[in-house]
């Protein structure tokens, strides 16, 4: 047998009071304790941190201090589509709210804005001629054709290989194919970490990681001959 859930109560407070409510949560980020750790130019973030004292089973709040750190939000504000609580307990060092809890639903709220093509502005420009595409990390081309596509970007030429090397913006968006083999050392210039541990994983080699960002250098020369359990270095930048 189902029962269909009974709303009892749809509204816990007038239109006005939401409104007023909303404008202070957003308040929080924007001016408030939010607004070093968690307030974000490209999108909109409401919360509440909260800092809380917990209480000894036996001895209370006479015991050794003990606290709770959290923030409660959601976002994009304007056009709420995820919330999200973070809770440390017994935090070490600082212990508000704020400056603990804050920086981890940051991170975490950047990282989903990240993937997340819905959550950006409508591009209503249309790249053509001589116009500028804006620049991407060399990598997968599927992955980097559908970021592309969601912004009304057109390829140019698209690589019919998984990975691609770099991409030509200067009119347009035009993929150099990059085709592993067997045996030869791959061409990861460009790429982000993930591509490139995983074309040098699948090569046999093993990697020395320096820096962030996009690879700039490889000690072993692309389309040189290799043999597995070599050791490459890749700074990226």
């Amino acid at each position: 047998e189902q029962f269909k859930a009974r709303v009892i109560n749809d509204k816990i407070c007038s239109d006005e009071t939401l409104i007023k409510i909303k404008a202070m949560l957003e308040g929080v980020v924007t001016n408030g304790s939010g607004k070093q750790v968690v307030y974000n130019p490209l999108y909109k973030i409401a919360g509440k941190t909260g800092t809380a004292q917990v209480a000894d089973a036996n001895l209370g709040y006479k015991a050794k201090k003990q606290y709770q750190a959290s923030f409660v939000g959601y976002f994009p504000a304007d056009k709420p589509k995820y919330s999200m609580i973070v809770v440390i307990n017994d935090p070490k060092g600082a212990y508000y709210g704020a400056l603990v809890s804050g920086p981890v639903f940051r991170e975490v709220a950047d990282r989903i804005y990240a993937s997340d093509v819905n959550m950006y502005n409508k591009v209503e420009e249309h790249f053509a001629g001589n116009t500028v595409a804006p620049e991407a990390k060399a990598g997968q081309s599927q992955a980097t054709k559908k970021v592309y596509n969601a912004f009304g970007i057109k390829a140019l030429y698209a690589a019919k290989s998984d990975y691609f090397n770099s991409i030509d913006t200067n009119n347009g968006v035009a993929y150099e194919e990059n085709t592993p083999v067997k045996g030869v050392m791959p061409n990861v210039s460009g790429m982000g970490l993930k591509d490139a541990m995983y074309l040098l994983g699948n090569a046999g080699l093993k990697a020395r990681i320096k820096g962030s960002g996009k690879v700039t250098n490889q000690s072993i020369q692309p389309g040189s001959r290799i043999g597995k359990g070599l050791v490459v270095d890749i700074l990226l930048q």
